[in-house]
């Protein structure tokens, strides 16, 4: 039996010479049969020619077979043994040989299906698997008459069998669609259904069951043409470019496809299947042109398919796609019982079964070989006790060219930081759910922490909901507005373990472990892993700014306090900072684009990278060392088996008494007030931080501070066309967080609400649901609000009236179209406490004071005058005042010059201030120079707040405001 070893230039021109002798010998013995048969038969001119006709094609297709497998070497044979007629039966190849030459086999071109005799005995072949995706590899089988419907399924059956053993086992799938269970798949469900990863359907009969594996495959069709690299075009081109079957290939197999329907599916597996390694055999009887669906009659009559036809005697013929039809094909399997592979239904040779008991014994094998660490993990990690990670990390994560196993390791000095990159199909998302996978097996909880960022889809880290290592789960769809606060998170995080450790006179985290006795006081490792990392790059701007400082600091400090990074990416281009791109040590490096590989590593060794030629293949590169590592794969890109293990993993955790604590994160994602515990509240709540831990955004209740006021400022029009609702979050929530604090406490309290909002928008509306509670007055008329300003004030100034034990809370929404407030006057006592002259009082608004000289001793003071004095002194005395207005130069009506401190004293007067969106020059003067307030943002299903805390060093905290709760929510706080 032939081998590769023989495809030499010598044997070449040998084979040549006896296609020539074969030739020969064929032209001399049609020239002696001429002279035994009269020249004038008819039928022996036609089989002359013919045979002259074929020959040259025949012989070229013989150089081809050389490529191929063992199966089509009996024509190689009868080129060396041309004096027999049946000199094409070869001493059949055993299951092994077939299997060894499988093993290195990308494509198959074409097929054998039958014998034809002219003078000499020549097999016939139809084309299959092509590179170009202009040529199909599908069949089409139709038969005369229901007596050959027999030969039609041994025919279809002895082609499926030489598809299946032209490849190594698990590299192509099959699909029998048996609509009407015939049976005819029986001869594989009996010898496959052991092998189910490379039989998906024993036999489908339920046409939801059939719509939905034809659904299925349309979807696997469309994920292969998008995992095909530039400039190639099919899953074939693909396959043998990297000399690697990178995307196995599938076979469908429907019989009496005449009766199935189900074109609309059918159709994209017809015309672009071939694309994507996807190829159809139809088995059907003769229809005499007659087709219910007119557009299936067309694609079954055109070059798509690769058209046999067997005819009343059971003679086959090959009509499409060849230039001329070879007639008179006879069955495989007829007179000769060694022919070919001889397989039929009723009665397979023992070879059948030889080869599939070899094929399962494979599949096993390789299964192993997968599960090689999986072994190792369940063994090691899953059945014992958990190991720590406070004084190191490492974990296997495939094996080297020697056999040897390689582990992933980190610390604080040679290894710290990782880039994983591999182009999409590459295998680099498997391998990072491998790495995470066998970490959170062997490590305890409580010494390895998880912070996922993912950038893309989100979908990839959903799936780790519940695994208790996994502090932060985090999808940004790439807003970069929302990176910047988690990221924040990790910074603080390292920032408070260098004040702890520097505190015990160490300088790193693994010897401040090793200083503790009781694990309880260590500190966890902590990995930050960031799928889809070049998102986090290509930004503009400060924001851009922002995250790359973060992201440098992160990688220069975390490593002495057991931060780790490690990013994963399909490309990373040039976005990567130098600076960041120092601090990486572990490079793994899959099937890349050079140009990308080029950014990371030496140039002088990118021809490592080029060499790449198999799937997950990786070269692992740590300075000067480079590896060629084989990833263990085991739990590979099959979703089912990554949540079966995540599921073992989290069944552990639970045995060891650890709970989740995962905090997830979505940018998407729009807070419900109702899913919030406010049953301890202490705080007035305005929505939730976007940072790493998500806590609300919030100020205290009842603090006797000077300037404990709140200011919601800026209201830009959202997308829902209403300006104010984002404020109106706000204040909702504030006014239901208020209300439970105060039930809690018991204490007395009064909510004044002045709402002068747009009087048709939905926030009037919502707001004005809150009129008529137990401790809330709107104040609706001027009457009201004289006479409720004229009590705050005189509890401002320290005098005594029906408020005077009260907490009191002054609402002012829409304050910009608080009309009387521009001139109006408000007639206190004489004894009335006098606000605050000179700054304060310009501060306010030039507002006024005028002494009256009337028998009641009054005098006029102007609201503003009013307001100015309740938000520099109410504090103090248990006034907080919550003023919503649209913009900053609208506050009290100043018209303010920003050159000037008018302004700055007013806003002195506010320690808390909830910023929303805004223009730049509004947004430096409200929240301070060198703040960015392009991520602020007014779209009601991503909305962006700032929340202001003089406190925190005038700290800016991005927050999202609630939703609005149901009305059903609002008046149960509201009864309370």
């Amino acid at each position: 039996m032939l081998t590769y070893a023989d495809h030499s230039g010598e044997y070449f021109k040998s084979l040549d010479a006896q296609i020539e002798k074969l030739k020969e010998e064929a032209v001399q013995a049609a020239r002696q049969k001429e002279k035994e048969v009269d020249s004038t038969n008819e039928e022996y001119s036609r089989q002359k020619r013919e045979l002259r006709e074929n020959l040259d094609s025949q012989t070229v297709l013989a150089r081809k077979l050389l490529l191929e497998s063992a199966i089509d070497n009996p024509f190689l044979h009868a080129l060396n043994n041309p004096d027999r007629d049946d000199s094409y039966i070869s001493p059949r190849p055993s299951a092994d040989d077939i299997l060894a030459q499988a093993e290195t086999r990308y494509s198959h071109e074409i097929l054998l299906v039958g014998r034809r005799t002219v003078v000499r005995v020549f097999p016939q072949y139809v084309a299959w698997q092509s590179k170009d995706p202009a040529k199909f590899g599908n069949v089409l089988v139709t038969y005369a008459g229901v007596a050959n419907t027999v030969y039609a399924v041994n025919l279809v059956n002895n082609m499926v069998i030489r598809m299946l053993m032209a490849f190594s086992p698990g590299c192509l799938n099959l699909t029998f669609i048996d609509p009407f269970s015939t049976g005819n798949a029986n001869l594989f469900i009996k010898r496959l259904a052991a092998s189910p990863s490379v039989f998906y359907n024993i036999a489908m009969t339920e046409r939801a069951e059939i719509e939905g594996q034809l659904k299925s495959l349309k979807a696997k069709m469309q994920k292969a043409q998008e995992s095909l690299p530039v400039n190639c075009r099919s899953v074939v081109e693909r396959n043998e470019r990297e000399c690697a079957i990178a995307t196995p290939y599938e076979v469908v197999v429907i019989y009496d496809s005449h009766r199935l329907g189900m074109h609309e599916h059918l159709f994209p597996l017809i015309e672009n299947g071939n694309k994507s390694g996807i190829y159809l055999i139809l088995m059907q009887p003769e229809t005499d042109g007659r087709q219910e669906n007119h557009d299936m009659a067309r694609l079954l009559n055109s070059e798509r398919f690769n058209a046999i036809r067997i005819d009343e005697n059971s003679q086959h013929q090959c009509e499409r796609p060849q230039k001329q039809a070879f007639r008179g094909l006879e069955d495989p399997m007829a007179e000769k019982t060694e022919d070919l592979l001889g397989v039929n239904i009723a009665n397979p040779p023992a070879f059948i079964d030889e080869y599939f008991r070899k094929f399962a014994e494979t599949i096993e094998e390789k299964e192993k070989a997968r599960k090689s660490a999986f072994t190792y993990n369940r063994d090691l990690f899953h059945r014992e006790s958990y190991e720590n990670a406070f004084e190191g990390f490492s974990i296997p994560v495939g094996t080297l060219p020697d056999g040897s196993e390689f582990n992933f390791a980190l610390n604080n000095k040679e290894h710290t930081h990782t880039l994983i990159i591999g182009k999409t199909g590459s295998g680099k998302t498997t391998l990072l759910h491998d790495i995470l996978t066998t970490a959170t097996l062997k490590y305890s909880p409580a010494s390895l922490h998880l912070y996922l960022y993912d950038l893309k889809s989100g979908l990839e880290f959903s799936r780790y909901k519940g695994v208790p290592h996994v502090i932060a789960n985090i999808a940004a769809e790439e807003e970069l507005a929302t990176l910047v606060e988690p990221l924040k998170g990790i910074l603080a995080e390292i920032e408070a373990r260098n004040n702890k450790i520097k505190r015990e006179g160490l300088s790193e985290l693994f010897d401040y472990n090793n200083s503790k006795a009781d694990d309880k006081d260590k500190l966890p490792i902590i990995l930050l892993v960031i799928d889809e990392g070049r998102y986090l790059f290509e930004g503009k701007g400060a924001i851009q700014e922002s995250i790359n400082a973060i992201m440098l600091k992160i990688a220069r400090q975390g490593r002495s306090y057991g931060v780790y990074l490690i990013l994963s990416s399909q490309t990373i281009g040039t976005a990567l900072p130098a600076d960041l791109k120092s601090q990486i040590t572990e490079k793994f490096i899959l099937k890349s684009e050079l140009t990308d590989a080029g950014q990371i590593i030496d140039t002088r060794h990118i021809d490592k990278i080029a060499r790449i030629n198999r799937l997950g293949q990786t070269i692992y590169c740590c300075g000067d060392d480079f590896k060629d590592l084989q990833p263990y794969y085991f739990i590979g890109e099959k979703s089912n088996e990554l949540k079966r293990w995540l599921n073992i993993g989290k069944e552990k955790a639970t045995r060891h008494g650890y709970t989740a604590q995962t905090v997830i994160y979505d940018s998407e994602d729009r807070p419900e007030l109702e899913k919030q515990d406010l049953s301890q509240t202490k705080a007035m709540v305005l929505g939730r931080s976007i940072g790493m831990k998500q806590e609300p955004a919030s100020l205290p209740i009842n603090k006797r501070e000077s300037g404990n006021n709140l200011l919601i400022v800026g209201n830009q029009e959202t997308h829902e066309g209403d300006a104010e609702m984002n404020a109106v979050r706000i204040i909702v929530s504030s006014l239901i967080t208020l209300k439970q604090h105060y039930k809690n406490s018991q204490k007395p309290y009064k909510i004044f609400i002045i709402n002068k909002l747009d009087d048709e928008s939905d926030g009037y509306n919502t707001i004005n649901l809150f009129d008529g509670a137990e401790h809330i007055s709107f104040l609706s008329n001027r009457q009201q609000v004289e006479k409720a300003l004229m009590q705050l004030y005189q509890k401002a100034g320290g005098g005594q009236n029906e408020l005077e034990k009260e907490d009191v809370y002054l609402f002012i929404l829409g304050q910009h179209r608080f009309r009387d407030m521009r001139e109006e006057t408000i007639k206190m006592p004489a004894n009335a406490a006098t606000p605050s002259t000179g700054d304060d009082a310009a501060a306010a608004g030039s507002y006024w004071i005028k002494e009256m000289d009337e028998p009641q001793h009054v005098k006029e003071v102007s609201y503003i005058a009013a307001i100015g004095k309740i938000l520099s002194d109410g504090p103090e005395n248990g006034i907080h005042t919550i003023i919503q207005v649209n913009r900053i130069g609208n506050l009290l009506f100043g018209n303010y010059n920003f050159s000037g401190n008018t302004l700055n004293r007013l806003l002195y007067r506010f320690k808390y201030r909830a910023i929303l969106s805004m223009n730049s020059q509004d947004f430096a003067n409200v929240a301070g120079d060198g703040k960015d307030g392009s991520v602020l943002s007014s779209d009601p299903d991503k909305t962006r707040v700032y929340f202001f805390d003089e406190e925190k060093e005038n700290a800016l905290t991005l927050f999202t405001p609630f939703v609005i709760p149901g009305i059903e929510y609002i008046e149960r706080y509201l009864n309370q």
